[in-house]
């Protein structure tokens, strides 16, 4: 059935388009409806987008333990996604498939971490392949610090500083007046 319409479209557009006044308004209506009808079309194709560097496993294969320096994972493998800040040396390279229909929010269909440890004189430790399947999502919380001082809006955050800026006669820094005044 998909098909058959397929088929059909070019017939009726060159249907609508055999019109023999090309300057009449009726024409380019039919010319705009044409192209809003394949805009909107085109608007409901998936898109898979790619994110991240992820080492493939023939590269994995190739570290050896005990043996491989950083230097040489780097070279191999490229920087890393992200480093550990605190604590062991650990590399991620992260790579991430999402999905996204016309103007939904990305959708995470697959998300793939390895883990690379090195020991304290930068030799390869271990790599680890994380299962990110039973991952939960983190919300954020909505508590605010609280901070010493006055809370200003904006418009006493602008006129706070009105006149703080003009020096005396005797002052050099101030700013020169037009006729030296």
């Amino acid at each position: 059935m998909a098909t058959t319409f397929l088929k059909c479209i070019p017939v009726k557009i060159t249907h609508m388009l055999s019109n023999k006044k090309k300057n009449s308004p009726i024409f380019a209506l039919r010319i705009l409806s044409i192209a809003l009808a394949l805009n909107i079309l085109s608007g409901c194709e998936t898109r898979t987008t790619f994110h991240g560097s992820l080492p493939k496993l023939t590269e994995l294969q190739s570290l050896k333990h005990g043996l491989t320096k950083k230097s040489d994972v780097k070279i191999l493998l490229g920087p890393p996604s992200t480093m550990s800040t605190f604590g062991p040396e650990i590399w991620y390279y992260i790579g991430t498939k999402l999905e996204q229909k016309s103007i939904d929010k990305p959708k995470l269909i697959k998300r793939d971490i390895v883990e690379i440890r090195f020991d304290p004189q930068g030799i390869l430790a271990e790599v680890r392949i994380l299962d990110t399947s039973a991952q939960s999502p983190v919300s954020p919380t909505t508590r605010i610090t609280p901070t010493a001082g006055k809370q200003l809006n904006v418009i006493q955050q602008l006129l706070g500083n009105v006149g703080r800026f003009q020096g005396t006669e005797n002052d050099t820094s101030a700013i020169m007046r037009p006729g030296g005044r």
